[in-house]
């Protein structure tokens, strides 16, 4: 029996869409459920519930139960074996593994398969790429530093010096960068990164699979592949990381569309809870809930027998417009702290006057049945209670602030950072200070001038937390050359590349 006489059988309606992506004609059979019955009123769940499931929808209802299959005929070329490491995120929610060859606007983007011919796409039809085969980065000597400039880019890189007109940042991915100085927002000097306590994951082996009401007899909901976990049902996983007192917890995120995802921290059970109903469920111990969507993430501490406590939200507006990110959350027992970093920059730091409340030592992830979710890279370390980066200390932007490893603060005018001192004017006349002292530094706030540059088409993430938004002219696997309106003419070492996101204007 056919594939498509068998889901007929199963009450599938089938119907072809095609697609034109360059050279190549991509046929996709999408399945469509038949409609269901309205919802009652009243079944959806708050939305402070840690396993929720949603009554379904005729379109989450189609998602869910889709099967997506892609042939692709395209013009004869040379033959290849490449391994399937690199992803294609297309527009419309499809995706298709390979590896890139190569990348430019006039001639696309040229895709290799094992099982076809080459494949050129055109950029207009693709939001991202996925690099698989990156190396981890080297650790970072004592001296780095991460530059934050104008356009939401971030470099990473020891810093050379710095004077009234530029500063300088020897990087491991690029050389040598200099920047316009109005065009730096900030530096932060970044500490060598600390053992990992776990790093994956690396298969389901040792996780557990959360009983859903979606899958009532506890059915697998999560599944891994190529080191990440996939899905797009209500469903959790959970595992004992042993996370230490003062932690570092990170994980690559990637979704599509709409997502909501609660990570329970320091919790002692691997099942879910649903928190509307928490004194109800079986006996767990106290732990923090982390949720997340595309516009805002809140933290929420969970005891049973007493009132949830909700702490206030914090706006994260930037994953409205992505759909990929790297999540860092530093928690310190001790001080009660639970901080929230984005792509490396800090969004939000939540005390408990109460004093910590987790009681167990694992980390469960909870994807909401949104939307389809990726998490992958997880890595869990030791943490040294410090933040790299905390909000700017001149809110009124005139003067630039330094800030001391002892957490004391110098204003003034930055005048140079070189051969290991900070000299700076002030009221109280010059000083020097060494560089080996600085944890941040926050420039003043002045006027960019205009460059006149096209729009920037492709944003680069590569390294640790290093991003670059350029104009790009090529990329062919071994160096992706481009123009960024900070730092002119570039070119970034393909190696260290992890994604490519595309700015359809």
């Amino acid at each position: 029996m056919s594939l498509e006489a068998w889901m007929t059988d199963f009450g599938f309606n089938m119907r072809n869409i095609r697609h034109n992506y360059g050279d190549a004609s991509v046929i996709i059979v999408l399945t469509v459920a038949e409609p269901e019955a309205p919802q009652p009123a009243g079944q959806r769940p708050t939305p402070h519930n840690e396993n929720c499931c949603f009554n379904l929808s005729r379109t989450v209802l189609a998602s869910l139960l889709s099967v997506v299959f892609l042939f692709l005929v395209a013009s004869v070329r040379a033959e290849t074996n490449a391994p399937a490491v690199d992803k294609l995120f297309f527009r419309n929610g499809d995706s298709l593994t390979g590896r890139l060859l190569s990348f430019d606007l006039q001639n696309g983007i040229q895709w290799a398969r094992s099982d076809a011919s080459e494949i050129r796409f055109h950029p207009t039809n693709i939001i991202g790429i996925d690099l698989g085969a990156v190396p981890a980065p080297a650790p970072w000597p004592t001296t780095a530093c991460r530059a934050r400039l104008r356009g939401e880019d971030v470099v990473e890189g020891i810093l050379e010096s710095c004077d009234s007109n530029s500063v300088r940042i020897l990087t491991p991915v690029a050389g040598l960068l200099t920047a316009p100085r109005n065009a730096v927002i900030s530096i932060t000097i970044v500490p060598p990164p600390q053992s990992a306590v776990y790093d994956g994951p690396t298969g389901l082996d040792g996780w557990t699979q959360g009983i859903s009401a979606l899958a009532p007899m506890g059915g697998s909901q999560w599944s891994y592949r190529n080191g990440a976990f996939y899905t797009s049902k209500s469903a959790s996983i959970a595992r004992d990381l042993n996370l230490p007192p003062v932690a570092s917890i990170q994980f690559d995120l990637r979704w599509q569309t709409m997502f909501q995802l609660a990570v329970a921290l320091y919790a002692d059970s691997p099942q879910p809870v649903s928190l509307a109903a928490k004194d109800n469920e079986p006996p767990f111990g106290a732990f923090y809930s982390f949720q997340l969507n595309n516009t805002v993430a809140n933290l929420l501490a969970v005891r049973q027998g007493d009132p949830q406590r909700a702490f206030e939200p914090a706006m994260v507006q930037m994953l409205s417009r992505t759909n990929l990110a790297r999540v860092d959350l530093r928690v310190n027992k001790p001080s009660a702290s639970v901080s929230l970093l984005l792509d490396g920059a800090l969004v939000k730091e939540w005390i408990d006057p109460t004093g910590f409340i987790g009681q167990g030592t694992m980390v469960r992830f909870v994807s909401q049945g949104m939307g389809a979710v990726k998490i992958s890279n997880i890595r869990i370390s030791q943490w040294d209670g410090v933040l790299d980066e905390k909000p700017p200390v001149n809110p009124d932007g005139k003067q630039d602030a330094l800030r001391l490893n002892d957490d004391s603060l110098v204003l003034g005018d930055l005048m140079a950072i070189e051969n290991g001192k900070i000299t700076v004017s002030n009221a109280q006349g010059i000083a020097e200070i060494p560089l080996a002292r600085l944890k941040q530094l926050d420039f003043a706030r002045l006027q960019p001038a205009r460059n006149g540059m096209a729009p920037a088409t492709v944003r680069v993430f590569f390294g640790q937390s290093g991003r670059l938004t350029i104009q790009l002219d090529q990329y062919d696997c071994k160096t992706v050359h481009g123009i960024n309106a900070n730092l002119g003419k570039i070119q970034i070492d393909a190696a260290a590349v992890t994604r490519f996101q595309m700015l359809h204007r």
